[in-house]
């Protein structure tokens, strides 16, 4: 008996001593979060959480990361959302990063337009994961130093570096033209999904709230706290409810998989005001059964006539290139095919559509008028799309190059015929539709204002470009610049 006494002590004694020590992950950030303890970051986080022990580590960011998800560290400063799997996020952000900046010799290099970057040769520093804004494929230069990278680039041996503004010298400035890699965003601490982590996050979000109004964060970050925009934070949030088909958007904090999904984050991340509520949108048709629901929204539709009058639009979030034909037997056609005389000439042909899913007007028509029998209606799902396909469940299907790229090799080794379409478009835009409501004007709003920064910055075009086949980047640059120069004309400077 006196032996399970002293182990309920001890384990008590033992538990206390663990929650009464914070662990505290970070990179090291120049009076931001110091090697003494000292900095904006460690300051604020010793004034949230004053009865607790705070044990900061400092390591470069990729290794701060790898702590977190090996549990080896109960918080880690200064991430985004979408840096690490199955953590804990507060209400409140930690800060307003600064945008990320290519910096060039404009009298050695132009430009003007981001794909000029793709051609050229970069440098960042070691552990900042740039190289997830741009996908450029030369012999690029990690440094250890920001001076080292500035080096590089005053020698000719780079022909961009890769960093935020405030690194540079005055003469620096002056002497280099810039390029935005990435606007503004959000910086979050997060804490680790279990109980401790949620008590944290708590304390954290009534803190910072406390802080605010004593005026002591104001204080705690000094010249920075007008652009962390914290001053006009609310923790109260207006709840938009958006449909969609993408996994990362569906499961919290998973990987970004597709073209348009960072910048979906991005975007989400960015417009604090909102609390976001995905949801899954099994069918395309569905979009029309919330007519009383004022916050309701769908990601990545195209505009229909009908969809305009039940729906506002913003502006485009998203362009892919047109549409293709895919068959599971070489068809005796040439191309572009004609879908309705294709599917005349041999009712042996079924063709998999998405109930509700709108493949331009023209195509729209065709399937209307068309055999019904010949027309089989799949779920909205590209994975058991494509696995219907390769089971013959259907032997065509219209979709997009890209999409087929990613999906048909989860499903099948067979090779897949492609074919372009008569009566399409070269490239299709998607927009983000709501419900028509105050509500939703005032989210489309705001979303519009952070889409016009997102456009200037080369992640917008490299979040898509990168999903594009290769034999087809030439033509995607084209619509892409023909569709958004204006935004970005003036942004090289």
């Amino acid at each position: 008996m006196l032996s399970r006494i002293l182990l309920t002590i001890l384990l008590l004694n033992s538990c206390h001593i663990y929650a009464s020590e914070v662990r505290v992950g970070a990179d090291e950030w120049v009076d931001y979060t110091n090697k003494d303890g000292t900095g904006i970051y460690f300051e604020l986080l010793k004034a949230i959480y004053p009865n607790y022990t705070l044990q900061f580590k400092l390591a470069p960011f990729n290794k701060t990361i790898d702590a977190f998800e090996q549990k080896e560290v109960d918080i880690v400063i200064g991430v985004h959302r979408d840096d690490i799997s199955k953590a804990l996020f507060p209400k409140w952000y930690l800060d307003t990063e600064y945008p990320v900046n290519a910096f060039y010799n404009d009298k050695l290099n132009t430009i003007k337009q981001p794909s000029d970057l793709y051609n050229k040769r970069l440098s960042w520093l070691r552990g900042y994961k740039f190289n997830r804004y741009i996908s450029s494929k030369q012999n690029n230069v990690i440094v250890d130093d920001i001076n080292k990278g500035f080096d590089l680039l005053a020698n000719q041996q780079v022909d961009a570096f890769i960093d935020y503004s405030y690194n540079l010298t005055a003469e620096e400035t002056k002497l280099y033209s810039s390029f935005e890699i990435a606007p503004s965003r959000h910086i979050y601490i997060a804490f680790q999904h279990n109980r401790f982590g949620k008590a944290l996050a708590k304390q954290f979000d009534k803190n910072m709230q406390k802080l605010r109004d004593e005026g002591r964060l104001a204080t705690i970050f000094g010249e920075e706290y007008t652009y962390s925009k914290l001053a006009s934070f609310s923790p109260k949030k207006k709840k938009i409810v958006i449909f969609s088909n993408s996994v990362s958007l569906l499961a919290e904090n998973e990987a970004i998989n597709t073209n348009n999904e960072q910048n979906l984050h991005f975007i989400f991340d960015e417009l604090s005001d909102y609390e976001f509520e995905h949801k899954k949108l099994k069918d395309i048709s569905e979009i029309y059964s919330y007519p009383l629901k004022d916050n309701v929204c769908f990601t990545d539709l195209i505009k229909t006539k009908e969809r305009e009058r039940h729906f506002i639009a913003s502006k485009p979030i998203s362009i892919y290139l047109g549409l293709s034909l895919y068959s599971t037997e070489k068809l005796a056609v040439s191309s572009p095919v004609k879908l309705d005389e294709l599917l005349r000439s041999d009712n042996q042909l079924l063709l998999g559509t998405v109930n509700g899913r709108s493949y331009g007007s023209n195509l729209d028509s065709i399937l209307r008028e068309g055999n019904k029998a010949q027309v089989i209606p799949v779920p909205s799902d590209l994975n058991t799309i494509f696995r219907q396909l390769s089971k013959k469940r259907f032997n065509l299907l219209i979709e997009y190059p890209s999409e087929k790229k990613r999906y048909w090799s989860k499903s099948s080794k067979t090779k897949l015929y492609r074919y372009d379409l008569s009566g399409t478009s070269d490239y299709i835009i998607g927009y983000m539709m709501c419900n028509k409501s105050a509500l939703n004007k005032e989210f489309l709003d705001d979303l519009n204002q952070y889409l016009e920064q997102l456009y200037q910055s080369v992640i917008f075009f490299d979040t898509q470009y990168r999903k594009v086949l290769s034999e087809d980047r030439e033509k995607f640059i084209h619509y892409f610049n023909q569709i958004f120069e204006d935004n970005w004309a003036n942004e090289a400077k």
